[in-house]
Parts: structure tokens; sequence; C-alpha cells
């Protein structure tokens, strides 16, 4: 009875190396109150996992593990066809007209990064995000090529705890750009508001 006991105990007590699993849906646009190049518009629409590992907690505090694969679908724009200069490209006239039309095309990404959360009490509380990672874009645009490039992030967002489930509402900023390894590289701007929920498999 007591070996049993011991056992059941190590059992219940025992922590699962993923802390949460989540799925979080969301939109972007490059135009907010936060700025608006003129030049351009980029909008997106998308959906992401969510997977976290608790790495240490102190006091109110944690710090946490994130790993997000994130597919989204973009709309982009050229507004300024003089961002296309005839000094730089040859053929500048086919890419003005080719640019200056809405282009839809699909975005590939995985952030990995850390989150830093302070729990206000049971139920409550906030954090803050940043992460980076590898993106595949279908398509170019004026100011990024296509395929293999980088999407960094940071953000904020608060959180609301009911028995094992973790409801989110998160805004951030995102950058994507192929770190100079080809050209274009002016790269995309966005904001973004999300909201998700996940489950925490450590409460």
């Amino acid at each position: 009875m007591l070996f049993t006991t011991v056992i059941y105990g190590q059992e219940s007590t025992k922590k699962h190396f993923i802390s949460t699993v989540g799925i979080h849906i969301g939109s972007s646009s490059q135009e907010s109150f936060l700025g608006n190049d003129p030049d351009y518009s980029h909008d997106n629409k998308f959906i992401n996992i969510q997977l976290t590992h608790v790495v240490k907690s102190n006091g109110n505090w944690s710090f946490e593990l994130l790993a997000q694969p994130t597919y989204y679908q973009t709309t982009h724009q050229l507004l300024n066809l003089f961002y296309i200069r005839p000094e730089e490209f040859e053929n500048f006239e086919e890419l003005r007209d080719r640019f200056t039309q809405p282009n839809d095309y699909q975005e590939y990404t995985l952030h990995v990064g850390l989150q830093i959360r302070y729990q206000f009490n049971k139920n409550l509380s906030l954090y803050a995000i940043g992460a980076v990672g590898p993106q595949i874009s279908t398509e170019s645009t004026e100011r990024l090529r296509k395929g293999f490039t980088f999407s960094d992030m940071i953000g904020i967002g608060t959180s609301y705890e009911f028995q094992k489930l973790r409801w989110d509402f998160r805004a951030s900023l995102r950058h994507t750009s192929n770190a100079q390894l080809a050209q274009p590289n002016s790269g995309h701007n966005s904001f973004s508001i999300e909201t998700g929920v996940s489950y925490l498999f450590n409460k």
C-alpha cells in the first residue's frame, strides 16, 4: 500500500517537457497606428501552433522557451511605382506593372524565442515575447525575394487561466527580410493582433 502511494505520488508530480500546446489565429497589417509606409501595403491572416517549455520560475516570474510554426496568407501591393527606379532595373516598367497589382501568396514560418511572464495571481498573467526564425515565401515582392527568408517578432500579451486552459490575447510587431543574403532586402513590416487557447500540461 505504501509502495503504491509513493509511486502514485511520483507520477502525479511528474512534469512534462512541453508545458503548453495551443493554437492562435490573427491578422496583421503594415498600416497601423504605429506607422504607415506609403510605398506599399502588406496584410496577413495567419494561424499558428504554440509550444512552450518553462525553463525557470522565480516567484511570480517565469521564463519560457517558445516554438511557433505559423502559416500566413498574405496580400502585398506596391503603391508607389517610383519605388522601382530605372537606374536599378532594365525591365523597370515590367516590374512596376507586375508589383502594382495585388499579389496573394503564402508564408511558412518557424519562430523560436523566449517568453518572460509575470503572474499577477493564479489566473491572470502578462508576458513579453521575442522570437526569430526561418521562413519560406511562395512569391517575390519589390522588397523581398521569394524562397528562404527570416522573420523577427516582438510582442506583449496577456493570459487568463481557467482549470487547464490558458486564453491569450497578444499584440506584436513583425519584420521579414533575408539578412542581406539576396536582393532586394528592404523587407516587410506589420503589426499583428492575435488570440488563442492553450492546454496546460503541468497544472
